[in-house]
């Protein structure tokens, strides 16, 4: 099915708000081919969508021109190779358990530190067996999700921004969709979350950190 455009446009305005001032052409939507794309460097989405023919090319969504330059091929930056974990996840119940880890994970590491802000919060991702766990880091108050696992091939530590997890979960909800498949890789290899091709959603982790 489509992705409505005016739901994606709207998810894709929280990506553009944090694309580098240093590639202008990524402040706008990229428009090709039946597609829509948008990056900020750190997390990537495409949608199949129906848009007018005149938006071929790359929108600003603040002034609604077009914008001058090539768009970064993202088409590289999507993982092809079989993973090593897949997730299975219910969107609903992850996205409300995501924000809980979140909010979590905002704890002061001590009396009187300073708490950690909810976009800046990182979530470890441990996968052992069959058993995955998406976990606050070690010096805050502790929390764990145990993620259902469809298959798993190898153990790995990766982790994300929490604020891209969320926002990647609110996009597929916002549009309907009950159940995506997260592909995961290696510690610092970009990971998939998907419905079907209609849209995808690609994001980097960052260093991990013990959680143990």
């Amino acid at each position: 099915m489509p992705i409505p455009y005016l739901t994606f446009i709207k998810h894709a305005e929280k990506v553009t708000k944090n694309a580098p001032g240093t590639l202008p052409i990524t402040k706008g939507v990229h428009h090709k081919d039946g597609y829509v794309e948008v990056t900020d460097g750190f997390r990537f989405y495409r949608a199949k969508s129906n848009y007018s023919i005149s938006a071929e090319g790359v929108i600003d969504l603040a002034t609604g021109r077009q914008l001058e330059g090539k768009y970064p091929n993202m088409g590289s930056f999507v993982p092809t190779a079989e993973p090593p974990v897949v997730v299975v996840l219910d969107v609903a119940h992850t996205l409300d358990a995501t924000k809980a880890l979140q909010q979590v994970g905002t704890v002061a590491p001590a009396p009187g530190e300073r708490k950690t802000k909810k976009e800046d919060v990182i979530l470890s991702l441990e996968t052992i067996e069959s058993l995955a766990l998406l976990s606050t880091p070690i010096n805050k108050a502790r929390a764990e999700y145990t993620l259902p696992v469809e298959s798993s091939k190898s153990n790995l530590t990766t982790a994300f921004n929490s604020n891209y997890i969320i926002q990647a979960l609110e996009l597929f909800k916002d549009v309907g969709i009950d159940t995506i498949t997260w592909e995961i890789y290696e510690e610092l290899r970009p990971c998939k979350m998907y419905f079907d091709d209609n849209l995808v959603v690609v994001l980097l982790p960052v260093k991990k950190f013990s959680t143990r």
